[in-house]
């Protein structure tokens, strides 16, 4: 039986499409990290062998960094991780909520 082969996966962030691709594991560069927003190429790396809940974390890092770049908002890394680590926390802790800011539905 012929292997499928995996459908390319995009992100859409502030109307550029994004490459999701997995870290190059035979890359030294890539040796021992979760993600890599390479913003030459709108690549967003994320390593497979991760969790689903560090790859969740991960992405968002990575979509933090390329808005910072997008915006010219100049985030460093620790306040691109102080950022995405806030902001999953939120959204995790009031899911309802989430779902409800994602389908355009009232909040109050």
């Amino acid at each position: 039986m012929a292997r499928r082969r995996a459908r390319t996966k995009t992100v859409r962030i502030l109307g550029q499409d994004w490459l999701l691709t997995p870290v190059a594991s035979k890359n030294k560069a890539y040796e021992n990290c979760c993600g890599m927003c390479e913003v030459k190429g709108a690549i967003i790396r994320i390593n497979p062998h991760t969790s689903a809940a560090c790859q969740g974390d991960t992405f968002l890092h990575e979509v933090l960094h390329a808005l910072s770049f997008r915006l010219n908002l100049g985030l460093d890394e620790r306040k691109t991780y102080a950022f995405a680590s806030g902001l999953l926390s939120v959204l995790r802790d009031n899911r309802d909520l989430t779902m409800r800011v994602l389908n355009a539905k009232p909040i109050v």
